[in-house]
């Protein structure tokens, strides 16, 4: 954003590197394994298998910002669970 491209190591990788089953993979493992519990207050923790659906709620329910913050890429999907 703020060097030129020729200075950012990163600027020159093919989208089609980025968008691939490797990176995916990568990403999906990095996601599972930084996923943290801070409070299990009340006993909420864990939820009933029997559960059919879960309902978020809230202004950022489905903000697709509030999921990336504001220091990320362009994605090729987003995917809310």
């Amino acid at each position: 954003m703020f060097d030129a491209p020729e200075h950012v190591k990163w600027a020159n990788i093919p989208y089609d590197v980025v968008v691939s089953e490797a990176h995916f993979a990568l990403s999906e493992k990095v996601a599972k394994e930084s996923m943290v519990l801070l409070k299990n207050e009340n006993e909420t923790l864990p939820l009933s298998k029997d559960l059919k659906s879960v309902a978020i709620i809230g202004p950022n329910a489905n903000s697709t910002q509030a999921l990336l913050g504001n220091y990320h890429g362009t994605p090729n999907q987003f995917i809310l669970l």
